[in-house]
């Protein structure tokens, strides 16, 4: 539906949150908790963060 608005909160993997990302086609989820906006995660803020969790595994 694309009246749906897609959203993550606080607490998802980034993992998790760039899927939705990919699978609605959108270049942004804004991050709610409690019902209250509390940020916005774009496609290239999550990929950052997924790259630089990998960089610090190896």
């Amino acid at each position: 539906n694309k009246d749906k608005l897609i959203i993550t909160n606080p607490d998802e993997k980034a993992s998790d949150a760039l899927m939705k990302i990919a699978t609605n086609n959108v270049g942004r989820l804004p991050v709610m908790e409690n019902g209250t906006l509390v940020g916005i995660l774009t496609r290239s803020d999550i990929s950052k963060t997924i790259q630089m969790k990998t960089e610090f595994q190896s």
